[in-house]
């Protein structure tokens, strides 16, 4: 008999989360981060009309007041929150989580949907501590000032709840709610097919999904928690920082808040074979041979047979490891000819199970070794700003990550540069040429997209298709500058990750070990990777570090 887990994908080979990209969330143009762009059309008179089943769900949520919601609709994030606040949910908190479960299809009777509500609120106690936490409540942030609704349905073949709710979602977007629209759809197959239909602001679940229905006590208990706190890091990462984030990084800090809120990880991947060994009975058979004496003869029942279960499947996706963040593994692998490398993945552009367990490691020792002057997770959450330019005033997640590492040189040296001296020294110059032919010249002495796009605002002699070329430089600048701060960035990392495991050969418990490990993997961050980590009391020697890196 065999036995396989996969705490993500569930049944649903087609929705099957891949280990190699395990980003929830797309990114966006930088228009999407405006929120009010649909508002303008809507106050502009070309208000979007309200799907049939947004509109039976508005009649059921307001029915005494149906002709002016649908006359005089809020603006969508209002009309949203005033909907989930309805009678036609049952409702609680848990830290900045709002669980909001719809009172229809499998779920009409109140009692069902009081007790599905208070199950869910019980198992995503321990996401919201992990957060209050790590994003301090009471700040105006994009994690500590706001709250996250979590929209729960139970609707199987037939119900139309989920698909309502949907249908809710994407007109109040077109309503301009989140900004999600319109560089992303809400109401789309894919969505209504899927277990979860999310936007900036809300994450709506059906729990008649296979995804969810296959082990459904255990999604409540630990499931809906990893969502929660998916959607947590990808808010901070794709809102409060710019620029692409390489999928070990996103899938590591992910992990990490998983791990840290469950003790262990929601998403991993194991199998077992269960054999019984052939069993017989000594016999005769054919003819006994002269002078020989046939054996008594057998009775009763046979022996009882022991039962071997061998498990199988890849280490590094072992849910059993992820409690200490496969620290014996990792440790291990350091003695290998090529262990792991966050410089080679980025290199290599691949992403595989142990880059995967090692950016758990990573992010563990970031948040928790690192002095709380300047947290990984306190610089993500800096609400993101669009002034009239267009271009979000949001910093470099590379920058914000160089300084959660107590300062990167190198990643300070390209900052400082202008762009003409930064494309130069990344031997880049067609970028050059191609400002310059297209009159922007002047873009070239400053430093930053920002800057680079305040100006191109500035500049009336630009037709429509010129500007948008040229912004389209801008955007391609920054993205050539990021891959070089990554470049930078990782060597740093990966000699981090090394002198922490080097400190300790089993996962730190005792403070003592913790004191060690963390002593050790500041101070390889704050090394120069070149010469093996000696700077700043960097344990590494030259040889060791240059098998690393081969």
């Amino acid at each position: 008999m065999n036995h396989s887990m996969n705490h993500v994908s569930g049944s649903k080979s087609q929705r099957t989360l891949s280990w190699a990209l395990a980003v929830l969330m797309p990114l966006t143009c930088a228009l999407s981060f405006c929120p009010d762009l649909t508002a303008k059309a809507v106050r502009g008179g070309k208000r979007p009309e309200a799907a049939r089943g947004a509109a039976d769900l508005l009649a059921r949520a307001f029915p005494e007041a149906l002709e002016g919601e649908a006359e005089n609709p809020r603006d969508g994030g209002e009309l949203f929150r005033r909907t989930l606040d309805s009678d036609l949910f049952s409702s609680g908190s848990v830290g900045l989580f709002d669980v909001h479960v719809l009172r229809a299809d499998e779920l009409k009777s109140r009692r069902k949907a009081d007790k599905l509500r208070d199950k869910l609120l019980k198992g995503l106690k321990p996401a919201a501590d992990l957060v209050a936490r790590l994003w301090p409540a009471g700040g105006d942030g994009l994690i500590s000032g706001v709250r996250l609704p979590l929209v729960v349905a139970d609707s199987k073949s037939g119900d139309t709840g989920y698909g309502d709710l949907i249908e809710l979602l994407d007109y109040c977007e077109r309503l301009g709610y989140s900004g999600w629209f319109p560089a992303n759809e809400v109401n789309t197959g894919a969505n209504h097919a899927a277990e979860v239909t999310r936007t900036w602001e809300v994450q709506v679940f059906n729990m008649a999904d296979e995804v969810i229905s296959d082990r459904p006590q255990a999604w409540i208990e630990h499931g809906c928690g990893y969502y929660a706190l998916a959607f947590v890091a990808n808010r901070s990462l794709r809102r409060g920082a710019w620029g692409l984030v390489p999928p070990w990084f996103s899938s590591g800090l992910i992990d990490e808040l998983d791990i840290a809120a469950y003790d262990s990880a929601w998403v991993g991947q194991e199998s077992w074979t269960k054999q019984t060994p052939g069993w017989y009975r000594a016999g005769w058979s054919g003819f006994v041979p002269q002078g020989s004496t046939p054996p008594p003869v057998v009775t009763g029942p046979p022996a009882d047979l022991a039962v071997t279960v061998n498990k199988t499947g890849d280490p590094w996706l072992d849910f059993d490891a992820s409690e200490t963040r496969h620290w014996s593994d990792l440790a291990a692998d350091r003695k290998t000819k090529a262990p792991v490398s966050f410089a080679y993945a980025a290199e290599m552009q691949s992403f595989l199970p142990r880059d995967r367990a090692a950016a758990r490691c990573l992010m563990h020792l970031l948040l928790e070794t690192v002095p709380a002057d300047e947290t990984l997770t306190a610089l993500l959450d800096t609400p993101v700003k669009v002034p009239r330019d267009g271009m979000p005033d949001s910093e470099p997640l590379t920058v914000l990550l160089a300084r959660a590492m107590g300062g990167v040189p190198e990643v300070d040296e390209l900052e400082a540069l202008s762009t003409r001296e930064l494309l130069t020294k990344l031997e880049r110059t067609d970028l050059i040429a191609a400002l310059v032919q297209m009159g922007a010249e002047g873009a070239l002495d400053l430093r930053d997209h920002r800057e680079q796009s305040l100006w191109l605002s500035r500049q009336a002699k630009f037709d429509g298709r010129t500007r948008g070329q040229i912004f389209n430089v801008f955007l391609e600048v920054e993205y050539v500058q990021q891959m070089a701060e990554w470049k930078a960035l990782a060597p740093r990392l990966d000699l981090g990750l090394q002198e922490a495991l080097a400190a300790s050969k089993r996962y730190p418990k005792k403070s003592r070990d913790v004191d060690k490990v963390s002593v050790a993997f500041r101070a390889a961050l704050s090394a120069d990777p070149a010469a093996g980590g000696e700077e700043n009391g960097g344990q590494s020697s030259k040889k060791r570090s240059r098998s690393r890196r081969g």
